[in-house]
């Protein structure tokens, strides 16, 4: 009974449940990345299949110091492509180039210092082709080590998801051409 109530306890703790047994939300866990939001500009993919669930697509511009902000990514500029999966996001590519990187909402034992992972591809381009790679073949395994059961739970249908990850290539495309365009002509 005591290692039976020691475990509980522990999963409990693992997964950031609150003491009325219901279900952490994201200001209780620390890897959930939380970035659903209304932006200027967004382009939204939806799953016809699967209620809650997209591929949204945007531009960001780190080039305006703010305060407060990480001076690793003042000089970002480029496209993001972030995983929507029943309404919470499960994956954020950042397409900035030299400060390219990506944040995956995975279990893990503690919230730890470091938030992102590192791309190794140097250019916006081949950062947003590696991104759609990683949401056509990864995605299956990054949700299953969600902390959230309605995330692992979720289903994707493949020739669906195989569409809007298409899709989603195209507008980031599309996107960078315009915005690029466009910061050539202000030069």
């Amino acid at each position: 009974m005591f290692f039976m109530k020691l475990a509980a306890r522990l999963r409990d703790f693992l997964l950031g449940a609150r003491r009325d047994g219901g279900a952490a939300d994201a200001p209780e866990i620390p890897y959930e990345l939380n970035h659903v939001r209304p932006r200027t500009g967004k382009i939204v993919i939806p799953y016809r299949s699967s209620p809650d669930t997209s591929i949204e697509v945007f531009w960001k511009d780190f080039r305006k110091p703010k305060p407060g902000r990480d001076a690793v990514l003042e000089n970002g500029v480029g496209p993001v492509i972030s995983f929507i999966l029943n309404g919470r996001e499960l994956a954020r590519f950042d397409c900035l180039g030299e400060n390219g990187h990506f944040h995956l909402a995975l279990m893990r034992p503690d919230a730890g210092v470091e938030n992102r992972l590192w791309l190794h591809e140097r250019t916006t381009l081949a950062q947003v082709e590696r991104a759609i790679f990683e949401l056509r073949r990864n995605v299956n395994y990054y949700r299953q080590r969600n902390p959230v059961a309605e995330v692992r739970s979720g289903t994707l249908d493949p020739a669906e998801h195989d569409i809007c990850c298409s899709q989603a290539l195209s507008a980031a495309i599309g996107l960078m051409e315009s915005k690029l365009s466009v910061l050539k002509v202000r030069a």
